[in-house]
């Protein structure tokens, strides 16, 4: 039996079954207003009448209809994104609407220049004669303000009271820099340790950073007899066989940890000081592990010995702090070759796991992810900005699951020299940028701006083309401080500041010398080197006039200043091998007085 439904000014609906004499009848009280069908929902007006109440505090009722309206998109005038139809009209009608357009993924034909501003999401590609003159930005192109101050789930590293951990490429390994000392992860550790100490009240420093890829920790005193063994997150972990050992000099620690490989080991550790045992550990577990704790005070002078012994110990890092756990831990972890995908495997982040929860698992932790270089520009491990997205939010998920009261930080990888590096078909390197930067936004994760960086505005930062040289590793540091809310402050500190050291002579140049038998001199007064003394040129044209001797130098990187002439200012620049290099030559006197760095503890 047919049903019959009166919408409109009251009515009923009768029910005549055919199995029952009894009719039924459901009464609906008349209205002034239309009741919606399912065809009605389903047309253009539906949305305006479905109700909308934003949550929170002083919300205001609205409509679909209405909340939808509030941005526009080229594509809701109709914007062919398959390239082959014009858009332009399109755009021009989106763009007498709104500020600011929404320009979905896809590509889009001009050809004519529309009017309006519009906002090029991941993906999206404007062609035609109309899109050079189009004004368009790319998400990466919108005002840009640090996500310390912006994202509030997101709040640097003041709150860290665990572990630090940056996980990165080769770049993070140091390729690039003449030195590892000289990397942006060595400036970026060193930094770190100086900021987070008692609270960022004492520039002190708590220690060292671990340098969980064995390859790159030797400086500063790190020495061994081992191999390397090509295990672990980044296949470079030392093995000693029975009798081999690392030793460390040239630092101020006074608790020391080893962390090995219990699966891989052996035997036992044999700690020492100056050839003093101070404890003999043997090794255990299927998995990372560490010693416990062995506390004595080393002065730069004193050297810290891990000796195998009763069979091979396979060590992933070595801790040594000042400060004991007072303070954060900071690793860093970099491997030649590696994208995302090479870190979502379990081994993988059960091993990041392990590091960040180190000695205090329940304090809040920091995850820096300096990777995605090689899912740009490696055609063995090149992704799509959407499948990069995915690999990101599985290593995430995955040290999640791992780690309790952890943030998370995506840097933007710098953007490399694109005509002996070029992207891979199909994407550009906006769109790598604009993903990261969504997908960060989106989840409350910090942001690490290399792209609005120097290093991305030119070629001339990178030895090889993707690279970074020494200045390039340096901007790449100072970036990554701003972005984390600490202050690039790379330098070694000791303990309690020295009175002076000791001064030495300045080396000079051949035909350099002293002005008026007033020597050239370098002082050390705690870690600040200070010159002294005039010098002239004895006929010479060599802006070089000199070097500094071994322990006055200044610490990775080159200090550019200014000193007085007879003829008035003239720029002066001291390298990390000492070597002093002035703009131009005077014509009679050059001072040195006043000029002052921090010095190389190395």
């Amino acid at each position: 039996m047919p049903l019959n439904l009166k919408s409109i000014g009251g009515g009923g609906v009768i029910l005549n079954p055919a199995s029952t004499p009894i009719d039924v009848t459901l009464t609906i009280p008349a209205s002034s207003g239309t009741l919606l069908t399912a065809e009605g929902m389903a047309g253009a007006a539906g949305a305006a009448g479905v109700g909308y109440l934003p949550s929170g505090t002083g919300a205001v009722a609205t409509t679909v209809q209405g909340k939808l309206r509030e941005s526009v998109s080229v594509k809701d005038k109709g914007a062919d994104s398959t390239g082959i139809v014009d858009a332009s009209t399109a755009f021009t009608n989106a763009g007498t609407e709104a500020y600011l357009v929404t320009v979905p993924s896809g590509t889009y034909k001009l050809n004519t220049t529309p009017v309006g501003r519009f906002l090029l999401m991941g993906g999206a590609v404007l062609t035609g004669p109309g899109a050079l003159a189009c004004k368009a930005v790319r998400m990466s192109e919108m005002p840009y303000f640090s996500t310390v101050d912006s994202n509030q789930s997101y709040k640097g590293v003041k709150d860290q009271t665990s572990s630090i951990f940056v996980l990165g490429d080769s770049i993070t390994a140091g390729s690039g820099a003449s030195s590892y000392p000289t990397s942006y992860a060595f400036m970026l550790a060193r930094s770190l340790l100086n900021g987070r100490n008692y609270g960022f009240n004492n520039d002190t420093g708590a220690g060292y950073h671990t340098d969980i890829n064995q390859s790159s920790a030797v400086y500063y005193g790190y020495s061994s007899t081992g191999t390397l063994s090509a295990t672990g997150i980044t296949g470079n972990r030392r093995s000693l066989a029975a009798g081999q050992s690392i030793t460390i000099t040239q630092r101020q620690f006074n608790t020391a940890y080893v962390v090995y490989d219990g699966s891989l080991s052996t035997g036992s550790l044999v700690i020492a000081k100056n050839g003093t045992t101070l404890s003999t550990q043997a090794v255990s577990g299927t998995s990372l592990n560490n010693t416990s704790a062995v506390t004595s005070f080393f002065n730069e002078g004193d050297s810290l010995t891990i000796t195998a012994s009763g069979g091979t110990v396979v060590v992933c890092g070595v801790i040594t702090l000042k400060t004991a756990q007072s303070v954060s831990l900071i690793h860093v972890s970099g491997q030649s070759g590696t994208a995302y995908q090479d870190y979502t495997t379990t081994a993988a982040m059960n091993e990041i796991g392990y590091w960040l929860n180190l000695f205090r698992s329940g304090s809040e932790k920091l995850l820096v992810l300096a990777l995605g270089t090689n899912n740009m520009y490696n055609a063995g491990k090149a992704l799509s900005p959407t499948a990069m997205i995915s690999q990101i939010t599985t290593l995430i998920a995955g040290i999640s699951s791992r780690c309790t009261t952890i943030k998370f930080a995506l840097s933007v990888p710098p953007k490399a020299d694109e005509t002996t590096f070029p992207q891979q078909a199909g994407y550009t390197y906006y769109d790598y940028v604009d993903a990261i930067v969504e997908y960060a936004y989106a989840n409350g994760y910090g942001v690490i701006r290399n792209d609005k960086s120097a290093l991305s505005r030119a070629t001339s930062y990178y030895g090889d083309g993707v690279h970074p040289d020494n200045y390039g590793h340096r901007i790449m540091a100072q970036t990554f401080c701003d972005a984390l809310g600490v202050s690039y402050n790379p330098y070694i500190r000791t303990v309690t500041p020295t009175t002076v050291d000791s001064q030495a002579a300045i080396v000079y140049n051949s035909t350099w010398g002293s002005f008026a038998s007033i020597p050239a001199q370098a002082h050390i007064n705690g870690n600040i080197v200070t010159l002294s003394g005039i010098v002239q040129p004895n006929g010479s044209v060599s802006t070089t006039l000199g070097a500094l001797p071994a322990g006055f130098r200044p610490l990775s990187r080159t200090i550019y200043l200014v000193g007085r002439s007879d003829a008035g200012p003239v720029g002066l620049s001291i390298d990390i091998s000492g070597n002093i290099i002035l703009s131009a030559v005077p014509a009679t006197w050059f001072s040195l007085e006043g000029i002052s760095f921090a010095m190389s503890r190395s």
